[in-house]
C-alpha cells in the first residue's frame, strides 16, 4: 500500500457536485400611470462572500431562502400545464410577497411587476425570462 492510497479516504473528492450552468434572478419594476416602463432592477443581488459571514449571516440566509422560493416557482412553472394555474399557486404568492416586502423596506410604494430571468452562471447574462407578472397593486 502506498501513502497516497492511505490518504484517499481522508481527502474528499468534490467532483460529485453538479456544475451550475444557469441560475435564476428575481427582478422588479414599479409601474407608473404613464406609458413608459422603467428598467428592471434586481431585487436581491447575491451577497458577497466574506469569511466573517461563515458563522453569523442572517442576510445571506434570507437571500438563500428567497432564492429557494424563486427556484421553486420556476419548477412549478415548468410542471404546470396551464399558465393561469401559476398565479394561484403558493410559490407565486410567496414570491409576490417577497417583492412587496422588499419594496416597502426601500420606501417604494405603488403598483409593481416582477419577473424571473434565467442567467448564465459563467457570463452573468440573461438567457431568457421564465415569468413576467401582470401589474400588481401595492
Amino acid at each position: 500500500m502506498s501513502f497516497r492510497s492511505l490518504l484517499r479516504p481522508l481527502i474528499p473528492s468534490w467532483r460529485f457536485f453538479d456544475r451550475v450552468e444557469q441560475t435564476t434572478r428575481l427582478h422588479f419594476r414599479l409601474v407608473s400611470s404613464s406609458n413608459s416602463k422603467p428598467e428592471w432592477q434586481t431585487l436581491r443581488p447575491p451577497p458577497a462572500g466574506y469569511a466573517s459571514r461563515l458563522f453569523f449571516n442572517p442576510r445571506g440566509n434570507l437571500a438563500l431562502g428567497c432564492q429557494s422560493l424563486v427556484d421553486r416557482l420556476v419548477e412549478d412553472i415548468n410542471q404546470s400545464e396551464k399558465s393561469s394555474d401559476i398565479t394561484s399557486s403558493a410559490s407565486y404568492r410567496l414570491v409576490e410577497n417577497i417583492v412587496r416586502v422588499n419594496l416597502r423596506e426601500q420606501g417604494l410604494l405603488g403598483p409593481f411587476q416582477f419577473k424571473i430571468s434565467v442567467v448564465d452562471a459563467k457570463t452573468k447574462r440573461e438567457i431568457a425570462d421564465s415569468l413576467v407578472s401582470s401589474e400588481i397593486s401595492a
